[in-house]
């Protein structure tokens, strides 16, 4: 059986600020059935996606700026404490994450390769190349026929399809297996 899929009604672009938690988290509570009115439509500097973003920084214990991170766990924290999602729960593991989009939306924090910048022509990304960095993002469905993810980035309708790409199974597995975490929400 399919897994549920997940509308996001904004698409924001971080541009070159490390805030990726902050909008990963924004796009969740940007999904339907229930947006959260807070995240709006800016696109750019978007301040719901920002004030996540310090938030989790300041739970992560990190001085804030703009390009030192912060954990997707931290990220969950921000979004408790404005009272937009009840408790979020982790998962490490492949059938965990895919478990988890019946619930909603998964944020992923995970390395982020080369390979991973420019999807091909299919619209995939592929985890080849050096690791990069981290990178914070959403996986809004999964398709159990290809198990193929999408996933919806924070660099704007310029990147991938209008934002998204898929990702298969087995590289997410990769990422996982390398400290990656996915997380997700329950909303009030």
């Amino acid at each position: 059986p399919a897994s549920a899929s997940w509308t996001i009604n904004v698409d924001l672009d971080q541009q070159a600020e490390g805030e990726c938690v902050g909008h990963g988290w924004a796009h969740f509570l940007a999904c339907t059935p229930r947006p959260d009115p807070r995240v709006g439509t800016q696109v750019v500097q978007n301040p719901t996606a920002e004030a996540l973003y310090e938030s989790a920084q300041r739970h992560d214990g990190i001085p804030p700026d703009e390009q030192s991170g912060a954990s997707v766990g931290g990220g969950s924290k921000a979004c408790i404490d404005i009272g937009a999602i009840t408790t979020a729960h982790w998962s490490a593991h492949i059938a965990d994450l895919t478990a988890a989009l019946n619930i909603g939306p998964v944020v992923m924090g995970t390395n982020w390769h080369d390979g991973m910048f420019t999807p091909d022509t299919n619209g995939q990304i592929h985890v080849t190349g050096k690791v990069v960095g981290g990178h914070s993002y959403l996986i809004r469905a999964h398709d159990p026929l290809t198990d193929l993810y999408t996933i919806h980035n924070s660099w704007g309708t310029s990147w991938g399809t209008n934002g998204e790409a898929t990702i298969s199974g087995a590289d997410l597995i990769v990422l996982l297996a390398a400290n990656g975490e996915g997380w997700v929400g329950i909303k009030p």
